[in-house]
């Protein structure tokens, strides 16, 4: 689901990590296919999330066509208030669900987690064994409850800060201070749990490995963002699993007071790594592209920016031919939304229309599967009404509008895309400004939408995902109560939900979920 964290405000009171840049000038949040979370239960290859607070779901499902539910994991403080831990549920046998990870310590609780991409095991942080200590734990699916601790042995007062699972699902990468916060990135086997190797290179004193690392696509590679060789000048570096603590570094050196920022990833095929750093003027966000047989040997791919001008998310196109951006390029302040081809660096094309005066696109967009095509969130015709638009990347400038009409004040927050890319699903208080409730649109019919969700007792979703077959969605809402719950309803029976996760305790709900690939 790709979600607005700055709209998102309007639906939760509560707290939680970025999960895209949400402004010009810097910021959190990976790139990448908006359905890899960089927050709480990721179920692919990225970083895990973390508690208290509803954050984003991950996973998939059975392959296209399947009719076989798969399980789905969430977290929920289901048993005991205020301590979170990892349940399974069958989609098959609602309201039932079983305890995942192994026993806490007295007031311990899972914080970061995933669901492996192979769909055997959940991989958690958690201070299971000493209240305070976060340590990496593994558990699989087939047996829960007994979870096996995957991160070495660390000192008093070191933690396990945050992870990322390899494609294969085979190894974990994750950082701990083994020095007293100093953060470096070590790699360990799930079959050889407990033995873990450093995998960065060493370090300038004071600098740490950053957050948002991630394992090439082919899993060979683990991609790095590290002050490394002088303190507080972040550069990115790639190491290889089979080479651990020889890396090397991929932008070219940088100036004085330049900086790689925390948005970087490979692109699809693996070819190729876009970064955004002010790399070429102080403090001017652009973005950059190097190709992986001839690292330190950037290329720019936006266009000329205007004064003030910066880059924000950016993203690759699923046949990595090309990268959708956001920037206020063209006009200060005016966030926009433009393409350029890899083979064309500099050459940049603004698809979005004209704005009204003061609208701004946001940093939620998508590709179609095909890469032919954008879904995007924007202001475009009213200041503070978010709406849901799809743009042909044949015709740059003409886009059309998806969703329904919207209640005056409302506005979409966050959509999900069939994988099939034949359909969205939206979030929006679409008929009354209070209420935020899930609709669906067919591309063919723009602006024909369909409510999915059941009627809502409170404030409504919150966090929602095609299931891979794209014939069920799963979704988190405080549907029945003021309690957020976890739901799933048939594409084909829409506004008939069921209820997935067991009864809560006093106080309890559901946090966020994963569906088991």
């Amino acid at each position: 689901m790709t979600f607005d964290t700055n709209l998102k405000g309007r639906l939760l009171a509560t707290t939680v990590a970025a999960l895209l840049l949400t402004a010009c000038g810097g910021g959190g949040g990976g790139s990448g296919p908006q359905n890899v979370p960089s927050g709480g239960g990721s179920g692919d290859t990225g970083t895990g999330g973390g508690n208290p607070g509803p954050s984003q779901g991950g996973g998939g499902d059975t392959g296209p066509g399947s009719s076989s539910p798969n399980p789905v994991i969430y977290i929920a403080d289901q048993d005991t208030d205020d301590i979170w831990e990892l349940y399974l549920t069958d989609a098959a046998h609602p309201s039932g669900s079983i305890r995942l990870n192994g026993p806490l310590v007295a007031g311990g609780s899972v914080d970061r987690w995933a669901a492996s991409p192979n769909g055997q095991q959940a991989i958690y942080i958690a201070d299971a064994a000493i209240s305070g200590r976060y340590e990496l734990y593994v558990v699989d699916l087939a047996n829960p409850g007994a979870a096996t601790r995957l991160s070495a042995p660390l000192q008093a007062n070191r933690d396990v800060l945050d992870f990322a699972i390899s494609p294969d699902g085979a190894k974990v990468a994750y950082r701990a201070d083994v020095a007293d916060d100093v953060f470096e990135l070590f790699i360990v086997d799930i079959a050889n749990p407990g033995v873990a190797t450093k995998l960065n290179a060493p370090l300038a004193p004071g600098g740490w490995v950053r957050d948002n690392y991630e394992f090439s696509p082919d899993g060979a590679r683990v991609l790095y963002r590290a002050d490394q060789n002088t303190a507080d000048a972040f550069e990115l570096f790639i190491v290889d699993i089979a080479s651990p603590g020889v890396a090397q570094r991929v932008n070219p050196a940088l100036g004085a007071d330049r900086d790689v920022y925390d948005e970087f990833t490979f692109s699809p095929d693996g070819q190729h790594i876009g970064y955004v750093a002010d790399q070429d003027a102080n403090d001017v966000l652009e973005l950059y592209t190097v190709p992986l047989t001839d690292l330190g040997s950037s290329q720019k791919l936006n266009g000329a920016m205007v004064s003030g001008g910066d880059v924000c998310r950016f993203q690759f196109a699923p046949d990595s031919m090309r990268v959708a951006y956001c920037a206020d390029q063209t006009t200060d302040g005016v966030v926009e939304l433009y393409t350029a081809a890899l083979d064309a660096p500099g050459v940049s094309s603004r698809i979005n229309p004209p704005l009204v005066a003061n609208g701004r696109v946001t940093t939620l967009y998508e590709f179609g599967p095909q890469s032919d095509f954008i879904v995007y969130i924007a202001e475009q015709e009213t200041v503070g009404q978010p709406e849901l638009y799809r743009v042909e990347l044949s015709m740059p400038g003409v886009s059309t509008k998806l969703n329904a009409p919207l209640v005056s004040g409302g506005g979409v927050v966050g959509f999900d895309m069939r994988p099939d890319g034949a359909r969205i699903a939206y979030n929006a208080n679409q008929e009354s400004i209070s209420v935020y409730e899930l609709y669906e649109v067919d591309f063919a019919s723009a602006g024909v939408a369909t409510r999915l969700s059941a009627p809502m007792a409170s404030s409504g979703v919150m966090w929602f995902e095609y299931t891979h077959a794209g014939d069920r969605m799963i979704y988190t809402a405080d549907q029945e109560s003021a309690a957020a719950e976890l739901y799933r309803v048939e594409i084909d029976s829409p506004g008939v939900a069921v209820q997935m996760n067991g009864a809560l305790v006093a106080g309890g709900e559901v946090d966020d979920f994963a569906i088991v690939p």
